[in-house]
């Protein structure tokens, strides 16, 4: 009888702890896949904005490049390369 009596408490703190132990281990592969599945998320967000990136730094080229602004000067406005004679400097005294 007093077998049974120490190994009852005994059983059921190594049930406990096992039960814990695998719960705790659920709880870890949850975790890990929640995880993945928000690491893939962001690749695929960082994907797409490098994309938009990619396409305004394109687009940023392209209004800011010397022949479109010549262009944009000459006919939008008027503008004309001045003669070197038509130059003036300022210079600090």
């Amino acid at each position: 009888m007093r077998f049974n009596q120490g190994f009852g408490p005994a059983l059921a703190v190594v049930g406990l702890g096992l039960f814990i132990l695998l719960t705790f281990s659920a709880w870890m592969h949850i975790q890990a896949l929640r995880l993945s599945y928000r690491a893939q998320s962001l690749r695929l967000e960082m994907a797409v904005l490098e994309r938009r990136e990619e396409g305004i730094q394109r687009r940023f080229e392209f209004v800011v490049s010397l022949p479109r602004l010549d262009q944009s000067a000459r006919g939008r406005f008027g503008l004309r390369l001045s003669h070197p004679d038509q130059l003036r400097f300022l210079f600090d005294t």
